[in-house]
C-alpha cells in the first residue's frame, strides 16, 4: 500500500511540472517569433548601415562643394523664386 501511494504522489509531482512548463506563455511566445524578432534586427540594423552612408555621402557632397554642415539649414534658401519656375514650367509645357 505503501508503495502505491509513493507512485500516486510522484505522478502527481510530474504531472504539476509538466503542467507549469507547457503553460510558460512568457518562453513559448519568445521562441515561436524568435524569427520574427531575428528579422526585425536584421532589417533594423541594416537601416541603420544605409543610414549611415547616406549620411556620408552627404557629408562628402559638402566637401566638395566646399558647404559647412549645419543643423539650421535656412541660410540656404536666399532666393525662393524655383516655385514660381516649376510652375511657368508646367503651364508651358500643358500648352
Amino acid at each position: 500500500m505503501l508503495t502505491k501511494w509513493r507512485v500516486v504522489r510522484e505522478a502527481f509531482n510530474t504531472h504539476g511540472l509538466a503542467r507549469d512548463h507547457v503553460n510558460n506563455g512568457s518562453i513559448t511566445r519568445l521562441q515561436e517569433f524568435g524569427a520574427i524578432f531575428q528579422l526585425l534586427t536584421r532589417t533594423t540594423i541594416d537601416l541603420l548601415f544605409k543610414l549611415g552612408k547616406l549620411a556620408c555621402y552627404v557629408g562628402r557632397v559638402a566637401v566638395q562643394n566646399r558647404g559647412i554642415a549645419s543643423t539650421d539649414l535656412a541660410w540656404m534658401v536666399q532666393d525662393n523664386h524655383l516655385i514660381r519656375k516649376t510652375a511657368f514650367i508646367k503651364m508651358s509645357s500643358a500648352l
